[in-house]
């Protein structure tokens, strides 16, 4: 049988239809130059109906969204609907299609309606299984850390916190999470939950605390312990009864439990123990220090202890002073045989007054100068007086009046000038040697208007023989004079030696001492 391939007289490509390989069916599909494809046709142009047509690249994305089909024939018009719903479930979803019918076909111009369809993919509906939730945390105290979410938004969580526990809990958040776009049930709320381990909160016990500084001396008094954690409330004893022996003695503490703890507010029963020494230990204040004095210029009488030996005392003396102020001396005093602490040495402590000194130094002498003082104390005339004299080898060097003014001044509280009376009460003037030992000591009684004036010249008849000489014009001489004084002591006498308080303008240490009695 010859083939009928290689003929191209039948149409092609034309508005025409061919006769198809059936032998019934024409169809400008069917137009592919065969000669089996030849016919002349129906004698009229055919009908075009979707079964003519093919709709291709119809597709629906997950949120609804559609993708416009293709068509083989006529031109596409519209479709409807313009977007689907988003499912939880794979669906199909149908396409209504508006094509306009093209020429050669007997209804062309006209729009026929045509159908496709495609399956819309579900879209996910998110649980509480697909949220990660992190961070979540319980601190000892029950506070707590907030988780994050990897999906969503956490709209609110509970509880806001939990109690403590005294073992370590495993603790459960509640957490509601807003549902994002993306997903089926945007827009919901899921409770959802999360785990964290609370640890535990320590019980306190006694064993846990470090009770220090307990203390029973050997009177039986007692000295209370301090805590690094709680509060004594309570202590028994109040002391305890003296011993002859070294004894334990056991102290019972109330301690109220500190916040941090599982019992917190709780009382604890604790006990802690010390020695209680016997009671024959020797202390300071056991032992009498009597003696003690300290003398203007800072040197002190060493004193004496009732009890023990004295081993040395400091400090070795003092500074002067400028007022009257009180000074302390530390003895230290071996304890001896028949107590308990023989051997030992006791640090004990006197208290006595320091008054402040008054030194000529204060108008210091040029060299070549000597100043010399003669204390008169003459009980049977009634004469008590201090006779001041000072060489004067330069024009308008007044060393006499320049001591007894200072001196004056000193005792009276203001300025003095020699030849004037002045009233003073309540007042003691003593005048020292070098080696703090008095030489003589005026004093008033109190309440009595006592005076002193300066007398000038005074006899010259015993002024020192060295360095000039009897009666050397170049010598001043003026007496401090006070009327009505009821107090004296010292070892001054009518015309004694004299005491040479300046040695070629050097100070000798001579010094007075005035205080105010009242």
């Amino acid at each position: 049988m010859r083939s009928k391939r290689g003929s191209y007289s039948s149409p092609r490509g034309s508005r025409r239809a061919c006769l198809c390989k059936d032998g019934r069916t024409y169809s400008r599909k069917c137009c592919d130059g065969e000669l089996i494809n030849q016919g002349i046709g129906s004698i009229y142009a055919p009908s075009l109906g979707c079964q003519n047509l093919t709709l291709s690249d119809f597709s629906v994305a997950t949120d609804g969204t559609v993708t416009l089909p293709t068509t083989d024939v006529g031109t596409i018009t519209s479709t409807t609907p313009a977007s689907f719903a988003a499912v939880d479930t794979s669906t199909e979803r149908t396409l209504t299609v508006s094509i306009l019918v093209p020429g050669g076909y007997s209804n062309a111009e006209k729009t026929i309606e045509c159908t496709t369809t495609a399956t819309q993919p579900a879209t996910p509906t998110l649980s509480c299984s697909d949220i990660t939730l992190s961070g979540f945390a319980v601190a000892q105290n029950g506070t707590v850390t907030l988780p994050t979410a990897d999906i969503g938004t956490i709209s609110s969580t509970s509880p806001a916190s939990f109690a403590i526990v005294n073992v370590s809990t495993v603790r459960t958040l509640n957490v509601d999470i807003t549902v994002p776009s993306g997903y089926f049930n945007a827009g919901a709320t899921l409770n959802c939950t999360t785990t964290a381990t609370q640890p535990l909160t320590p019980t306190l016990a006694c064993s846990d605390i470090t009770i220090s500084g307990f203390a029973v001396d050997e009177n039986g008094a007692i000295t209370l312990p301090t805590l690094d954690i709680g509060t004594i409330s309570s202590s028994s004893p109040a002391s305890y009864a003296t011993v002859s022996t070294d004894t334990v003695r056991t102290l019972n503490l109330d301690i109220t439990v500190p916040a941090g703890y599982f019992n917190v507010g709780s009382t604890l029963a604790c006990t802690t123990t010390a020695t209680q020494p016997p009671y024959n230990v020797l202390d300071c204040s056991e032992i009498t220090i009597s003696g003690f004095s300290v003398y203007a210029s800072g040197n002190y009488v060493t004193p004496t202890v009732d009890i023990g030996t004295i081993s040395g005392t400091s400090p070795s003396s003092f500074s002067t002073v400028t007022s009257e102020t009180n000074r302390t001396l530390t003895v230290n005093i071996t304890v001896p045989s028949g107590y308990t602490n023989a051997g030992a040495t006791l640090s004990c402590t006197v208290v006595a007054t320091q008054q402040p000194a008054f030194y000529f130094s204060q108008i210091t002498p040029a060299a070549g100068n000597y100043i010399s003082v003669e204390p008169i104390a003459n009980t049977s005339s009634n004469t008590y007086a201090f006779s001041i004299y000072g060489n004067d080898p330069e024009t308008s060097r007044l060393n006499a009046v320049a001591l007894s003014n200072q001196l004056g001044t000193e005792i009276r509280g203001q300025t003095t000038t020699p030849g004037s009376t002045f009233a003073f009460r309540d007042t003691r003037v003593s005048f020292y040697s070098p080696s703090d030992s008095l030489i003589v000591k005026f004093e008033t009684d109190s309440g009595i208007n006592n005076t002193f004036s300066y007398v000038t010249p005074d006899t010259l008849g015993t002024v020192p023989a060295s360095p000039y000489g009897g009666n050397a014009s170049s010598w001043t001489s003026y007496k401090m004079v006070f009327s009505a004084v009821t107090s004296v002591s010292g070892s001054a006498v009518n015309n004694p030696a004299h005491e040479e308080i300046i040695n070629n303008g050097s100070d000798q240490g001579y010094y007075w001492v005035i205080e105010d009695l009242s």
